[in-house]
């Protein structure tokens, strides 16, 4: 059980049901906490953004060559290939991002392949493509344009659950080091231009607390179907697809099967109140920066409870959600900074001394909560993040350009 007194509510149901067992208990009656819904069905004419990114998932599913769609590696040919056939769902995906874009979740079904992200990754990767090769032909008017349109459809993807939003950030993030090695050999009206468009994304993200509360329903679908297998006593289907980690998890519903009625209500209902709580707690810290929410020790979890290795596997997305955010958000707001000030540079004005002039939002670091580190001399400067340990190491990186300090990727890989 979760120890914390905020808990009192819920846990005092539990103690309701549990000494309903000194009397004699029929049928355990147990709540629905989720039920099926049918996928979202794109129509035409809507005013809604999401429509179109639906609707060029369905089309790059049937445009791209099949065998494509679950690569990882790729050769020039089959990048071009793929470039090609993806042209017409690159383009529904712009027309849904220049309008706004309200996500319409579905919570997902446990084990289910997602009927999108598949196409979703694939426009991704084309966009991308389409980038690394604008970049190599000079034509970085194009690249920042593709540039701009892969971080907005990335961040609208955010406003679904953990796995829609970690395609999201990971496709603005592969944007972005396609683009930034060749920053300096942009224009200052395309580099003023490219920042222009990663403000619009940045103004338009949806928040993670939108993320976390559709990823509270996909864990509470995970909770009724558990609550379905024990009730049907089907449970290969979690064998199967957890494996040997849950064999105990198994063993004890099979064995409450045999308990009290109130024993077994009491089951699903702390199983169901750790889902909310994990939600709650996330949205919480969600807007936090890092150094701020390495203060909360999180929910207070009894190592004992029963359902525990079923958390694990179902309730655990959340956290990996938030660092992945942080460091794509610096590197979205370190992009728009360098851009405008490598702008005025190539303008031949000097470098301005500090970042006063911009948005405070804009030039905050998401894991201190404090401005980025900025430092200038004529029209030399540089600027940088401290990174997840919170130390400032002077701009130093690794090949990762995350560690010790995070910067933008300013080398061609």
């Amino acid at each position: 059980m979760l120890q914390s007194a905020r808990h009192g509510g819920w846990a005092l149901a539990i103690c309701s049901l549990v000494a309903a067992g000194c009397h004699k208990e029929g049928p355990a009656l147990l709540p629905t906490w989720s039920s099926s819904q049918p996928i979202y069905s794109p129509h035409s004419g809507s005013s809604n953004g999401y429509n179109d990114l639906v609707l060029a998932a369905e089309n790059v599913q049937e445009s791209v060559k099949s065998d494509y769609l679950d690569r990882v590696w790729f050769t020039p040919g089959m990048r071009e290939t793929a470039v090609k056939q993806a042209g017409s769902a690159i383009s529904r995906v712009a027309a849904g991002v220049s309008k706004p874009v309200e996500f319409e979740f579905v919570p997902r079904e446990p084990f289910e392949a997602s009927p999108t992200n598949r196409g979703w990754r694939m426009i991704g990767r084309t966009v991308v493509w389409r980038i690394e090769t604008k970049c190599a032909q000079g034509d970085f008017d194009g690249a920042a344009r593709d540039a701009v349109l892969a971080t907005r459809f990335g961040f609208s993807l955010t406003g679904g659950d953990a796995m829609d939003a970690s395609l999201g950030f990971a496709t603005a993030d592969e944007a972005r080091r396609a683009l930034a090695p060749h920053m300096k050999e942009m224009g200052a009206g395309q580099l003023r231009e490219l920042a222009a468009g990663l403000g619009r994304a940045l103004d338009t993200r949806p928040p993670l607390t939108s993320t976390f509360e559709n990823e509270k329903l996909d864990m509470l679908r995970a909770v009724q179907m558990v609550q379905d297998a024990f009730v049907r006593g089907e449970f290969a289907g979690l064998k199967e697809n957890l494996g040997a980690d849950v064999r105990d998890s198994v063993t004890y519903l099979k064995d409450l099967k045999e308990k009290s009625p109130s024993k077994q209500a009491a089951y699903f209902q702390g199983f169901a109140a750790e889902a909310s709580e994990r939600a709650r707690w996330l949205q919480a810290l969600s807007e936090l920066p890092l150094q701020e929410r390495k203060r909360d020790p999180g929910p207070q979890l009894a190592e004992s409870r029963p359902w525990r290795r079923f958390a694990k596997h179902f309730f655990t997305a959340g956290e990996p959600l938030m660092s992945m955010r942080d460091a794509s958000l610096a590197r979205t707001r370190l992009m728009i900074l360098e851009a405008e000030i490598l702008a005025r540079v190539k303008a031949g004005l000097a470098a301005p001394n500090d970042l006063s002039e911009f948005d405070k939002e804009l030039r905050t670091d998401p894991y201190t909560g404090r401005e980025f580190v900025y430092k200038a001399a004529g029209n030399q400067f540089s600027i940088y993040s401290v990174g997840e340990d919170l130390k400032d190491d002077g701009g130093q990186t690794d090949e990762s350009y995350s560690s010790k300090d995070l910067t933008l990727e300013r080398d061609a890989t």
